[in-house]
């Protein structure tokens, strides 16, 4: 098996030489979340004690509600991490690929594990009910819209709620009923009269605010819950999301684009035309946002399709990777590195990563969805990327078919990607995978959408799920007919298998979205798919593997809301797992943030470690884990509070500052060596200096009268300041 620090590559000897030629060698970066050397002192300076627990410890009679995670007592209390990693534009991956020497063989020649699962998806599209509006596609102008959805807890009451768009005008909700799994309350909560509705997500600006559906299309719509006229309302106009009318709005995501703590939204414009570009809609902190794409440094001019964060580089700042068709204009995929906290220049920056994210130049290649996980178990998170460009290469003439690994990596700019981390780039082994190309059940080449990871049984080995479509030209073709949603089994030695039938995944079936979360607290992942002529499927998990499954929800404080971009690490009594609490990039919707963990049968959690966004660390242990069952709520140490987000500039108003320190196990401790202060360039100041008590150090600060701006927080802890800057936001009363 491949553990955590083995160095594993996954690439026989003669395959990686052939590979490099072509695309990066195993040398990778550094792990995504990784701890720094002031992370290191942290945490090894108070470790939680590692011993398996006794049989009992591992329960599931939490199963219709959340799990709360309990302090624990510990002496020393964790640090920022390493400052060389969080002053100033850090040093980034060298843009030169990697070596072929770097290619290393590990688990190649292992023989797979047998398959032990047993069962199946079962549909249960029936409890959806009708209503569903089908796009049956234009030949002169574009194929079949898809419908999508995206899964959270809408309403507050810990229990996962479905949002469901049909791809063209209609938007519903369905909030499930506590303690009654797959009951749901269906209510219609939005009609657009342009048609055409594309992507979907969900938002919540911080703690305590309410979670609204953002929907793209023709327009930007940000639907939040009126109370009082007991329906769902249209925000987007008077908060400040405004992209525009008529324009093609393809995707949208909730992410912490600018590090102050505040969940803000991207949305892509696709056109294979001038009017492509990324947006930004900064949180502002009083509900409304401001679209900050150029001041940030991201405003990206590709036909863009969709976005994705990832810690490329390993600097505990999450970087922007985007999605783009391969069509004019021909600026690509780009990595847009985030530079933390720099002093001059906007925060992001062109970096190039190899093989496919090379704008502002034209590097090839039309990913439309990813999915990020530790596909070959050495502890780094890698990234999958479904394309479509494969497909044109059939229409020129090649038999895509029967092409070799050799054969498929010449073409490998429209073929499916499986980049895997090493320490300062990544390699592609999707070709030896045997990912690159997915077959129809007539062996036609099919176009991918979206591909999310799940462990389908429960091996400790990172599957692969797949949705296909059509896309315009396939359409045009008529190919796609047995197009269908396939399931890669990880065999652990490089390779995956199909088992797409054995779990019965539909054959044929035309989708682009795809969404993992479990519906029913049982602990293993149920299914959506969103459907391309043809209505969505729901499909509840009824695979069982003897294994068992933790699934964690984050609550960020310092950091955003959902905890979006920290690394999980779950020590069992027989491996170490990492995955991250991410959205992904769905096609068409938005994946479930809740972090899953499967391990296999005889196996027990023994701890868990969670790197925020902050750059805090925490170690959990609760006194019972809740495996397959609901999920365990982890909540941020409160290090950095303000008593306000946003303010009227006037000679009285203030905010208060509170610095706290935290051991990794969440135990408050002396505020030693807490400073406050305000980031360069900042408007405004205090009033006084910081004044520390035996919990929390406090300082007030004022805006200037009468001025709009805004304030970044700067709180460090001997020395090193956290990763997250908490944004004071303010304007003259009136305006």
């Amino acid at each position: 098996m491949l553990r955590r620090g083995s160095g594993a590559c996954w690439l026989a000897p003669p395959l990686a030489v052939a590979l490099a030629s072509l695309t990066p060698g195993c040398a990778g970066r550094a792990a995504a979340g990784a701890p720094t050397k002031a992370k290191d002192a942290a945490t090894d300076s108070g470790p939680a004690e590692v011993t398996a627990g006794p049989a009992n410890d591992v329960g599931s009679d939490q199963a219709d509600g959340d799990s709360e995670v309990p302090a624990s007592p510990s002496e020393d209390a964790a640090a920022p991490p390493d400052a060389a990693a969080e002053v100033g534009d850090a040093a980034s991956p060298t843009d030169a690929a990697p070596s072929a020497a770097d290619a290393v063989a590990t688990d190649a020649a292992k023989p797979p594990a047998p398959w032990l699962a047993k069962g199946a998806f079962v549909d249960v599209s029936s409890l959806l009910g009708g209503g569903f509006a089908v796009d049956a596609g234009n030949k002169a102008k574009n194929g079949p819209e898809s419908s999508g959805a995206a899964l959270g807890d809408v309403d507050g009451d810990a229990t996962p709620d479905l949002v469901v768009h049909d791809g063209l005008t209609q938007v519903w909700l369905y909030r499930s009923l506590p303690k009654k799994p797959w009951k749901w309350f269906k209510e219609k909560v939005f009609t657009d009269k342009a048609s055409g509705l594309r992507g979907l997500a969900l938002h919540q600006t911080g703690p305590g605010d309410p979670v609204d559906i953002a929907v793209v299309g023709s327009h930007a719509y940000l639907l939040r819950y009126d109370p009082t006229s007991d329906s769902w309302k249209d925000q987007a106009a008077a908060r400040g999301v405004d992209a525009g009318p008529m324009v093609s709005l393809q995707a949208v995501q909730p992410m912490d684009i600018d590090d102050d703590g505040l969940l803000d939204l991207t949305m892509t414009v696709f056109s294979c035309s001038k009017q492509s570009k990324l947006l930004a809609f900064v949180a502002q902190g009083d509900g409304s946002f401001a679209e900050s794409a150029s001041a940030l440094g991201i405003d990206h001019d590709s036909s863009l399709w969709n976005v994705m964060q990832a810690d490329v580089d390993g600097d505990g700042f999450l970087d922007l990777l985007t999605l783009a068709e391969d069509c004019d204009p021909k600026h690509g995929n780009a990595w847009l590195r985030n530079r933390g906290h720099p002093d001059s220049g906007k925060r992001y920056e062109y970096k190039s990563l190899a093989p496919l994210f090379l704008a502002p130049l034209h590097g090839g290649g039309s990913p439309m969805g990813g999915g990020i996980g530790d596909w070959n178990g050495d502890g780094k998170l890698d990234l999958f990327l479904s394309d479509i460009g494969l497909r044109d290469a059939r229409m020129g003439g090649a038999d895509i078919g029967k092409a070799s690994v050799a054969q498929l990596a010449l073409w490998q700019d429209g073929c499916n990607h499986l980049l895997l981390a090493g320490t300062t780039g990544y390699v592609s082994a999707a070709a030896q995978a045997g990912i690159t190309n997915a077959l129809s059940s007539t062996g036609l080449s099919m176009v991918s959408w979206s591909g999310l990871p799940i462990d389908i049984d429960a091996d400790g080995l990172l599957d692969l799920a797949v949705s296909h479509g059509y896309d315009y030209g396939a359409f045009l073709l008529a190919d796609e007919g047995q197009a269908r949603t396939m399931l890669f089994r990880n065999l652990g030695n490089g390779s995956f298998e199909d088992r797409s039938k054995a779990v019965g995944l539909p054959d044929p079936f035309l989708g682009r979205a795809l969404v993992l979360h479990d519906l029913d607290a049982d602990g293993d992942l149920d299914l959506f798919l969103g459907g391309q002529g043809t209505p969505p499927r729901l499909y509840r998990n009824d695979i069982a593997t003897g294994g068992h499954a933790l699934q964690v929800r984050l609550v960020g404080s310092t950091s955003n809301v959902w905890g979006l971009g920290a690394q999980l690490t779950l020590t069992t009594t027989g491996r170490t797992l990492v995955a991250t609490a991410s959205v992904h990039s769905v096609s068409h919707g938005m994946a479930s943030p809740i972090a899953h963990f499967a391990f296999p049968a005889g196996e027990a959690p023994v701890s868990l470690q969670v790197a925020w966004p902050s750059g805090f660390v925490q170690e959990v242990k609760p006194a019972v884990w809740p495996v397959d069952a609901a999920p365990l709520v982890v909540t941020e140490p409160p290090i950095v509070t303000l008593s306000e987000r946003f303010i009227y500039a006037m000679d009285a108003a203030a905010v208060q500052v509170k610095a706290r320190r935290f051991t990794p196990q969440g135990q408050p401790v002396a505020p030693t060596g807490v400073t406050i202060s305000l980031a360069p360039g900042a408007q405004g100041s205090f009033s006084a200096p910081t004044q520390c008590n035996a919990t929390e150090c406090i300082r007030s600060y004022k805006a200037p009268s009468g001025q709009t701006g805004e304030a970044a927080i700067v709180v460090a802890v001997e020395g090193v300041a956290w990763k997250v800057r908490p944004r004071v936001r303010f304007k003259p009363p009136g305006l």
